[in-house]
């Protein structure tokens, strides 16, 4: 065990001399360089001033004013992050704040609201009292150096176990006694009677003379000494009741239960006489209630709170943020079935509220004489705003638990990463087991980084995937297209991942957060479908190209012949001068043309040259058939180094071009089209452009037949397709294949 000033002591727990301090604030801030247990308290800090000191009444008041603070205490932190001051005076302990501000020095102190008011009655600093607003609540943990999660489990395992067997009281009041308020030792309370006692005997042993002048001066003196120690023992006998709702809303995570162990705990000690939680849902009606302290009138007060039907008192409350002090009950509500219980005494009410959620009320009796005590109140309203605090958490926990639950039952694997090398994992959900074998712990404990987990092959492009979505600062979401994982056994999985970045106040990207599903048996139908449609597309290929063979050597060849069967007899009836004769002529004139087109077809059916891989030549016989047979203008402009060795490649290619000046002619009007094959860095691309109507910005009735083939070729061959509307009119058709032929990409249509 090592005492020393709090600085010091944080200091050695980051450096690794120390392991563990027994007592720590936690925040966000020293989050990043310590590890914390669950909290076991909850501690919330206040505005020490002294009694003749600057008027302090809201956080803003604080500026400007010379505010001493614990060194490294998060009162230091708070401070300079909210700007309250840039150089806060420095203790080394809350004692030590204290007293520099009772001597005199500065202004105010922040400290933490119990410590603080114990450390004042044992130091007797009867000069300073709290102020203004709570500022801060805050969980009160063991604290571990960064990364021993091992020791950080065992202390949220024993926390666990004192909870359930209720041995935390007795080691709360052995080790954590500083937050234990102390009633007042008989021997102070006989100095002050003597202070007040020894000059009245004084003046009688002068005198000699028992007047009842005198006589009354002493009665008043003992009746202000009772008055003061009785007020004492009340706001000890509160601090006790305090401490111990302080203890319940770190172990219970029941709403009913909680309340109702609240109300017994702030009667059970006689801090208050009695004490009712109304607790209310997000529309203002009562959902449960809770009271101790009544004989049989709360239940008509119960009937009446669940039909909607409030006090005055009740109603003032809601709507305000300070509490509302009812002096005398049987007078002033009159509609309280209540009222009458509270004989002499005077009755608080405070709204339980946490940041924009209103909870509920709380309401307790006290005697009358102590309802306008500023101590007396100040302890009130934090006690209301700790109920309400731990009301938020229940209700958090409870949204988290439920999400947990359904997440785990679900096939959705919920991950959030860090954003750095090989992505550790700060949490996974229970079922990414059943996803890869690997256990929570084992991502958790950084045994198994994610990048492990992704198959070697697609690491690479998830990276950079991750990485660019990252540096685009407007960018939320990052673009995972599906990439494998390897599970424990081997076995390779394709899964699908929507993440989502978190970023820092300066936009860089801290964390992501991301479901991941198992899409393998989709990509498994996905690949037996393209499977069969490459199938089909060869099928179809090898049927065009029998057509067109059937065409040129079968049909060509008889529309030849009739051809040339024509023009004989044109020229015998013409010798002969005969009338029928020009009929022979426009036969022989009909045949060629259907001689003409039938090898235009046959041409586009069964492209000449293509087979063997001369991409280009197919291309330049495709633009003049097109001249040909539409009578438009159509232009091939092609790289000599764009050269397509696979044959299905260039087969595809060229049917994509094919179809692509159909569609300009045919649906387009295009009077003009151009074709373009070129190489690039990653590639060879094929643009087709054209000066027609455009492709609609969308399809009113979907996309065609002819442009869903296009697609499932370009899908075959690994392509990049992309069609869409030029901005100066027309279409614009792009088609690039890759380096790596047959990887498939993203294909999509703008």
């Amino acid at each position: 065990m090592r005492i020393g000033p709090w600085g010091d002591i944080r200091q050695a727990l980051e450096s690794g001399e120390i392991d563990a301090i027994s007592g720590m604030f936690y925040s966000e801030e020293c989050d990043k360089s310590v590890d914390f247990s669950p909290p076991y308290s909850v501690i919330h800090h206040a505005i020490f001033v002294r009694r003749d000191g600057p008027a302090i009444e809201t956080e803003e008041d604080l500026r400007g004013k010379e505010i001493i603070v614990m060194r490294g205490d998060i009162m230091h932190d708070y401070v300079r992050e909210n700007g309250l001051n840039d150089k806060p005076v420095l203790a080394d302990t809350q004692a030590d704040a204290l007293r520099l501000l009772s001597s005199g020095k500065h202004d105010c102190a922040l400290v933490a609201n119990l410590p603080g008011l114990y450390w004042a009655r044992e130091l007797e600093l009867s000069n300073i009292v709290t102020v203004g607003p709570v500022l801060h609540h805050s969980d009160y943990c063991y604290a571990v150096m960064e990364g021993n999660a091992e020791l950080q489990h065992h202390f949220g395992e024993g926390l666990a176990t004192l909870g359930k067997t209720g041995a935390h009281k007795s080691i709360y009041d052995k080790w954590l006694g500083v937050l234990e308020p102390r009633g007042i030792p008989r021997a102070t309370v006989l100095k002050y009677a003597a202070i007040a006692a020894v000059p009245l005997v004084l003046i009688l042993a002068a005198s000699l003379l028992w007047t009842p002048l005198v006589k009354k001066q002493v009665v008043n003196s003992a009746k202000r000494a009772r008055s003061k120690e009785q007020h004492l023992d009340h706001l000890n006998r509160v601090l006790t009741a305090i401490r111990n709702v302080n203890r319940l809303i770190v172990a219970e995570t029941n709403p009913k239960r909680l309340i109702e162990r609240v109300c017994a705990n702030l009667t059970e000690t006689l801090g208050y006489y009695n004490a009712w939680i109304a607790l209310t849902d997000e529309t203002g009606a009562v959902t449960v209630t809770a009271s101790s302290g009544f004989h049989d009138g709360f239940g008509v007060m119960r009937k009446r709170l669940e039909r909607g039907e409030f006090s005055a008192c009740m109603r003032r409350a809601l709507t305000r943020n300070e509490l509302v002090v009812v002096h005398d009950p049987p007078v002033e509500c009159l509609d309280c079935p209540l009222s009458l219980e509270y004989a002499s005494r005077a009755g608080l009410i405070a709204r339980l509220v946490h940041g924009d959620r209103v909870y509920g009320v709380l309401t307790v009796s006290v005697p009358g004489i102590y309802a306008h005590d500023a101590e007396e109140q100040q302890l009130f309203s934090e006690v209301a705003s700790d109920l309400a605090f731990a009301l938020c958490k229940i209700e958090d926990t409870q949204a988290l638990l439920f999400a947990t639950s359904v997440i785990n039952s679900s096939p959705a694997v919920a991950f959030v990463w860090e954003s750095a090398e090989d992505w550790p994992v700060r949490y996974v959900s229970e079922n990414v087991e059943r996803l890869c074998g690997f256990t929570a712990k084992d991502f958790v404990s950084g045994a198994m980084p994610y990048a492990n987990l992704v198959h070697p092959a697609d690491l690479k492009r998830v990276a950079w995937e991750a990485a660019s979505s990252s540096a685009d600062r407007a960018a939320e979401t990052v673009a995972h297209t599906p990439y494998r994982i390897v599970t424990q056994d081997g076995d390779v999985k394709w899964v699908e991942c929507m993440t989502t970045i978190q970023r820092a106040e300066d936009g860089h990207a801290e964390a992501y957060c991301g479901i991941l599903l198992d899409i393998t048996d989709r990509k498994q139908i996905e690949h037996e479908r393209d499977v069969l449609e490459e199938q089909l597309l060869q099928a179809s290929e090898r049927e065009q190209q029998r057509i067109g063979r059937d065409l040129h050597d079968g049909l060509g060849q008889y529309l030849t012949s009739i051809a040339f069967m024509s023009a004989a007899v044109s020229k015998r009836l013409g010798d002969k001068s005969l009338y029928e004769a020009r009929t022979a002529a426009e036969i022989q004139q009909l045949a060629n043309e259907a001689v003409r087109q039938s090898r235009l077809l046959a041409k586009g059916l069964c492209p000449v040259g293509i087979e063997e891989g001369d991409l280009k030549q197919g291309m330049l016989q495709l633009t003049r058939d097109t001249e040909a047979m539409f009578g438009i203008s159509c232009y091939f402009e092609c790289d000599e180094t764009a050269v397509v060795h696979d044959s299905q490649n260039a087969i595809y290619l060229y049917r994509i071009a094919q179809e692509s000046i159909s569609n300009a002619v045919r649906h387009g009007r295009a009077r003009n089209v151009e074709l373009r094959l070129e190489r690039k860095t990653n590639g060879i691309a094929l643009t087709i452009t054209d000066d027609g109507v455009g492709i609609p910005e969308k399809l009113e009735t979907g996309e065609g037949m002819g442009i869903q083939i296009m697609k499932r070729r370009a899908k075959m061959i690994g392509a990049f397709l992309d069609i869409r509307r030029a901005a100066e009119g027309g279409t614009i058709v792009r088609c690039l294949l890759t380096a790596n032929e047959g990887q498939m990409t993203r294909i999509g249509i703008k």
